[in-house]
């Protein structure tokens, strides 16, 4: 099945709910795969057919933990409490 491959095409591996394993560093995708995107295949051990799963790589941002701009540009929003619920409870 490896030989088979596209260019941008990996085996993945299953899990034990008999759900593909994407590799650590990807996520996975469920709209249309892009030009970059990359397409793993697995066998579906119930019918035994070919399947085929869309990921793509993480951002480096997101994998270093920085914040995007958008998000540091963003209001905060602050929780508040209904004290005359609380005051019911007791």
């Amino acid at each position: 099945m490896e030989t088979q491959h596209p260019p941008n095409g990996e085996s993945l591996e299953i899990g034990e709910h008999g759900r593909p394993k994407v590799p650590a560093t990807t996520e996975r995708i469920y709209n249309k795969p892009g030009k970059e995107d990359r397409i793993g295949y697995y066998i579906e051990r119930n019918a035994f057919t070919i399947q085929t799963v869309p990921f793509r790589q993480q951002d480096v941002r997101k994998r270093d933990g920085s914040k995007p701009k958008a998000a540091e540009n963003s209001p905060t929003l602050y929780l508040q409490t209904k004290p005359h619920i609380l005051n019911r409870m007791r």
